[in-house]
């Protein structure tokens, strides 16, 4: 029930929020997020129908494809229509407009269900035949996800706010396919599982849940490598952004591209906060984040990462099971020659 709830109530916030951009006047941003909303559940629906999909890894499908997106766009949104929504939609340093607070909530619904939809591929793909072990464990596991979300969705939704659109296209590809390439050199998995994870680890390093068991330790490798290359393909991005759209004659160092003409038309932000740019800011970023993802994933290790014991104990004992009854089989002990009672009442007694 929660796996299916949290989505759809993420979906129905999104369809508010499209109506919320749409009364405004913001027609664009009001049918893009209408469309991310309602293309990714048509979609599934209909490969549920199809039978192509089952129904669990769907709703871990739609998290992805519905709600990654949906959170990086708005994250856009807010970073690059700023001053257009002051006094429409955001009230400066307060919560009082209802609009904005729902634009919020939107994000932090749509990173639930992309924390959600993480846990479950990371635990999914230690055994993928067998059905989750709800336990504590496995709830602890959602902060460390929702840390990758929250530094990927700004970072990367602040450069692409930055940039023109066809540069912030771009970087998203470069995105996938830096992605594309781990995945396929570590796991090795088939195309489709590759392509599908290299979409899912956009925000979060997890790998799509297919046939092959993937181990803790490879999934610790894909952790620490697309986590490092991640936080470098954010910082270089910043820095071009920093050096390539910067205007000398602004009196501020931080400038941001013209959000109606969407040309390098520079402005300056009157924030004290980026008196020198969103560089610094994402350079610390960055560092505090592979940092702390080094020090969980290397050196604690923790056992909420893992699959419980009990799971573990499990799949060895139906092995057990299985090449016992595949030894010792009715039809295989019929077959065995067995000595009748009277060979044993003929046999000679011994010395004993």
């Amino acid at each position: 029930m929660y796996s299916i709830f949290l989505p759809f109530a993420c979906l129905i916030l999104d369809i508010i929020t499209a109506y919320v951009y749409l009364k405004n006047d913001f027609w664009i941003s009001g049918l893009m997020t209408a469309l991310l909303a309602l293309f990714p559940l048509t979609m599934m629906a209909s490969l549920v129908f199809c039978e192509y999909i089952k129904i669990k890894k769907a709703t871990i499908l739609i998290g992805f494809i519905h709600s990654g997106p949906q959170v990086v766009l708005q994250v856009i949104l807010l970073f690059k229509y700023w001053n257009n929504f002051e006094g429409l939609l955001i009230s400066y340093g307060t919560l009082d407009s209802p609009q904005y607070t729902m634009i919020v909530i939107t994000i932090l619904c749509g990173s639930l269900v992309l924390a959600k939809s993480s846990r479950e591929c990371h635990f999914m793909c230690q055994a993928p035949k067998h059905p989750l072990r709800i336990t504590a464990s496995y709830f602890r596991a959602s902060p460390f996800f929702l840390l990758h979300i929250a530094y990927r969705a700004v970072g990367l939704g602040l450069n692409c706010a930055l940039l023109p659109g066809w540069m912030a296209v771009l970087v998203i590809v470069i995105h996938y396919i830096a992605n594309l390439l781990q995945i396929h050199f570590i796991i090795g998995e088939s195309r489709s599982v590759t392509a599908l994870s290299a979409f899912t680890s956009y925000l979060s390093p997890v790998i799509f849940p297919g046939g092959q068991v993937v181990t803790f330790g490879t999934l610790k490798k894909i952790q620490v490598i697309n986590s490092t290359v991640t936080a470098g393909l954010i910082l270089v991005t910043a820095i071009l952004v920093h050096f390539m759209f910067v205007s000398p004659q602004c009196s501020l160092d931080s400038r941001i591209p013209d959000p109606e003409t969407l040309v390098a038309d520079m402005v300056c932000l009157d924030h004290w906060a980026l008196n020198y740019g969103v560089l610094p800011w994402i350079a610390l970023a960055s560092g505090v984040y592979i940092g702390f993802i080094m020090l969980i994933v290397v050196l604690v290790s923790p056992g909420w990462l893992k699959l419980p014991l009990i799971l573990e104990l499990e799949n060895i004992m139906e092995e057990v099971e299985s090449s016992y009854d595949s030894a010792y089989s009715s039809s295989q002990l019929e077959r065995m020659s067995i000595p009748s009672f009277q060979t044993f009442q003929e046999a000679k007694e011994s010395d004993i």
